[in-house]
């Protein structure tokens, strides 16, 4: 596959950015966990 044959033009980000429905994610409030973070064990 060549590197520019899967990228998206910025209409059609756009498009796809404003159909995602968010409502069903519940809020993120308290970050101090650190949960979130990606490390390895």
């Amino acid at each position: 596959m060549k590197n520019n044959e899967n990228k998206f033009s910025k209409e059609r980000v756009a498009e796809l950015r404003k159909n995602i429905n968010f409502s069903d994610i519940p809020e993120i409030k308290d970050f101090s966990s650190g949960h979130l973070r990606n490390c390895k064990p």
